[in-house]
C-alpha cells in the first residue's frame, strides 16, 4: 500500500443472506476501501445527479492523507442523503437526491452490491449493463452483427422498456454482443440521455462501467468494485451452473479476460476507476461484507 493510503477495517461479516452468495462466502474478516484522491468538496446544487455550483478540488491531486479528519459540511435538519446545508436550506435545487455511481468489470458484485444499496437508501436503481445486453440481443434477433455500427446504433434506438426484462439477457452470447455493442459510440450515446434521466427526478444508485467516468462524473459517490479474475470466473460460472447452463470454467475464465480487455481498451468510455472513486476489492469478501464495507463509506461520504 502506498504512502498516505488510509484502510478501513470492517468487522468480522454476518453469515451470508440465504440464495445470496458469490461463491466466495465467508472468507474475509474485513474490507478494505481505498481512496485514490482527496475527497474534500464544496458542494453545490444537483440536477440529475450533476453539480452545478460550487468547486472540487480536482487539481489536488495528493492521496488521502492517512488518519487525517474527513471535512463534512455543516448539515441542515433535512436528510443527509439530500445533500443540503443550512445555508441551502429551501432551495428545491438543493433537495435533489444524489447519485452514487459504481462502475467495475463483470462478476465483481457490483449488481448485488448496487441493488441492496438502493434499497437501504430508498433511491432507484439502474443496471446499466442489461441496457447494452437488451441492445446486443435485438441485435441478434435481427440476425445482424453486433460489431456492425449501423445494426447496433439502429437496435439502441429502438430499444424498449421490456427489452431489459427479457429473460435471455445473460449467457455467453448476450455477453459477447453486450461486449461488442458497447463498444460503439453510437450506441453509448442513444443511451447516454436514458441513464441521466433515470436520475434526474430522485436521484439513483446506478451500476456499469462508466457511470463514474462519463454518465455522473460529479457523482458524490463513485465506487470502483473489483475482483481477480479468477474469482470473478468461478462467481460467473456458478451462476451459469444454477441456471442448468454448462459452461467450463476454463473457457468461462478465458471469455471473462478477452472481455476485460475489450471494456478497457476500447475508444468509447473505456473500463477505468473515476480518479475520485473508492476501490473495493470483493475477492475475499462475501455479499454481507461488501455490502457493509459500501454503505459505511457512502453514509460517510453523504454526511449522514
Amino acid at each position: 500500500m502506498s504512502q498516505g493510503i488510509s484502510p478501513i477495517a470492517m468487522p468480522p461479516p454476518p453469515l451470508p443472506l440465504a440464495g445470496e452468495g458469490w461463491g466466495e462466502g465467508g472468507r474475509a474478516a474485513r474490507a478494505t476501501l481505498t481512496p485514490t484522491l482527496s475527497r474534500k468538496r464544496e458542494r453545490g446544487r444537483w440536477h440529475g445527479g450533476r453539480c452545478v455550483a460550487g468547486n472540487s478540488d480536482r487539481a489536488a491531486q495528493g492521496a488521502h492523507q492517512a488518519g487525517g479528519a474527513r471535512e463534512e459540511p455543516q448539515r441542515g435538519p433535512q436528510s443527509a442523503l439530500r445533500g443540503t446545508s443550512d445555508d441551502r436550506r429551501g432551495d428545491p435545487a438543493a433537495a435533489q437526491p444524489p447519485v452514487i455511481a459504481i462502475d467495475g468489470p463483470a462478476a465483481a458484485g457490483k449488481g448485488t452490491l448496487a441493488r441492496r444499496l438502493a434499497e437501504a437508501l430508498g433511491l432507484p436503481y439502474l443496471d446499466t449493463g442489461l441496457l447494452y445486453r437488451a441492445v446486443g440481443r435485438r441485435v441478434l434477433d435481427a440476425g445482424a452483427d453486433p460489431a456492425d455500427p449501423a445494426a447496433a446504433a439502429a437496435a439502441a434506438a429502438a430499444l424498449q422498456p421490456a427489452d431489459t426484462r427479457r429473460a435471455d439477457l445473460r449467457g455467453p452470447a448476450a455477453d459477447a454482443a453486450a461486449a461488442s455493442v458497447a463498444s460503439i459510440p453510437a450506441v453509448r450515446a442513444a443511451l447516454l440521455d436514458f441513464q441521466r434521466g433515470f436520475a434526474a427526478a430522485r436521484g439513483a444508485v446506478l451500476d456499469g462501467r462508466d457511470i463514474g467516468t462519463v454518465i455522473f462524473p460529479d457523482a458524490p459517490v463513485k465506487l470502483f468494485v473489483t475482483a481477480s479474475l479468477a474469482a470473478r470466473a468461478r462467481r460467473r460460472w456458478a451462476e451459469l451452473e444454477a441456471k442448468g447452463v454448462v459452461h467450463p470454467l476454463a473457457q468461462v475464465e478465458e471469455e471473462m479476460r478477452v472481455r476485460d480487455a475489450m471494456d478497457a481498451a476500447r475508444a468509447a468510455a473505456p473500463l477505468r476507476p473515476a480518479a475520485d472513486a473508492v476501490l473495493l476489492d470483493t475477492t475475499t469478501l462475501d455479499p454481507d461484507a461488501a455490502f457493509a464495507a459500501a454503505l459505511r463509506e457512502v453514509r460517510a461520504r453523504l454526511g449522514d
